[in-house]
């Protein structure tokens, strides 16, 4: 997985979204976050939101986590065991900095926009899906090709107020196929244990 190596240490920054570590700056505690809007009804940005995943990789499972960090508006922080993530946030897109559109509407079923990769497609956009998190319904599902010297697909299961709850990164070299599948184990906001 050479050439998904990148993507799948920031796996949702996503998308780009491998995860663990803890960014500055929890939520406020006078202000509740705004309920999200547009695209990010789906890719919620809420400052402090921490995601769990657990990803199935060829040489075991392994769990990390990405925090949200909030720094305005339009700009999100996702920081990960491999550093930070900065997406620009529109009503109608998220964008990765110096990258291509990780969401863009309109979001319904074959509607597509170019990623970072390749083009995305929306396969579903009222998939239900179970993942140790639990069964979320009305969730958008997109696939990214890859072609080019390393053929690949990356499928992405996105839930209302929850975000990317699943990430499958399929490659193949020839006749041989390799796959790792992420999946949400919990999310939510720091738990303060003082």
């Amino acid at each position: 997985m050479d050439c998904f190596a990148p993507f799948l240490r920031w796996l949702p920054a996503l998308a780009a979204v491998s995860l663990a570590a803890a960014c500055g700056g929890a939520p406020s505690a006078t202000r509740a976050p705004s309920p999200p809007v547009g695209v990010e009804r789906y890719f919620p940005l809420i400052d402090g939101t921490i995601y769990t995943y657990q990803a199935q990789t060829p040489h075991g499972p392994e769990a990390f986590m990405i925090r949200v960090r909030r720094v305005g508006p339009d700009t999100a922080q996702l920081r990960t065991d491999a550093g930070l993530r900065t997406l620009a946030v529109r009503s109608d897109s998220i964008q990765r900095a110096g990258g291509g559109f990780v969401l863009r509407a309109p979001l319904q079923k074959g509607a597509s926009w170019q990623g970072d990769k390749g083009v995305v497609r929306v396969i579903d956009d009222n998939q239900r899906i179970t993942v140790p998190a639990g069964t979320f319904q009305g969730c958008l599902q997109t696939v990214e090709e890859v072609g080019g010297d390393a053929r690949g697909r990356i499928t992405t299961s996105y839930c209302p107020k929850v975000g990317i709850v699943s990430l499958l990164v399929e490659e193949w070299h020839g006749a041989d196929q390799i796959s790792q599948l992420t999946e949400l184990r919990a999310f939510g906001p720091p738990t303060d244990l003082r």
